[in-house]
């Protein structure tokens, strides 16, 4: 079990900013232009994520560390902007410290989110049908958990990712839930069949 647990963001002028979470649903709110998308961003990146939005930023950036707490043992994470490093250090059972890939790398951050939460093995979902899986990573899914002011007031479905889909549920999504629920990927590292094909091949 695992929770995020603080966020310390360090300028170029070394001045830091620290906010602090708890277990379950956590809920940032306050005025306009206060910083309350970027606290989002910052969660994003670390996960693996792009630095593009926070490199826009004027106030300048140059660290994130974000602190979790796994099974009552504190794990920190840091990345320096613009790196693909994501630096690991912890005394958390099963946790290997040290630095891991913003990339689908071989000691990917994506896979270090999954083992967090009990996946250990490389697990393939349908990215579409009729095509090659691709591997699961929490980035996958992430819209669904990591929601920004924008989404909040959307009418449209929580399981839709507003940055790459405007109308439609994305196939990884829907494949994603299905295997957090129930652990099968109806891939089985092949190609996904619609059911014409399905039937065709029986």
């Amino acid at each position: 079990m695992f929770y995020l647990k603080k966020l310390i963001i360090t300028t170029n002028d070394e001045n830091k900013s620290t906010i602090e979470f708890s277990k379950g649903l956590n809920i940032i709110y306050g005025p306009s232009r206060v910083g309350k998308s970027l606290v989002v961003d910052f969660i994003d990146f670390m996960l693996g994520g792009s630095p593009e939005k926070i490199i826009e930023n004027p106030i300048g950036f140059k660290k994130v560390a974000l602190i979790i707490d796994v099974n009552e043992k504190s794990v920190t994470l840091t990345r320096e902007i613009g790196s693909n490093d994501i630096e690991v250090s912890g005394l958390a059972d099963d946790i290997d410290n040290g630095v891991y890939k913003a990339t689908r790398a071989n000691k990917s951050i994506y896979q270090f989110w999954l083992k967090l939460m009990g996946i250990d093995d490389e697990v393939k979902i349908a990215s579409k049908l009729n095509t090659s899986p691709q591997k699961l990573g929490i980035r996958t899914f992430k819209h669904i958990f990591l929601i920004d002011e924008d989404n909040m007031s959307e009418t449209k479905s929580i399981l839709k990712n507003p940055e790459e889909y405007k109308s439609n549920v994305p196939v990884p999504t829907i494949m994603s839930i299905i295997y957090l629920a129930t652990g099968k990927t109806y891939t089985d590292g092949k190609q996904v069949l619609s059911v014409k094909e399905k039937r065709a091949a029986d």
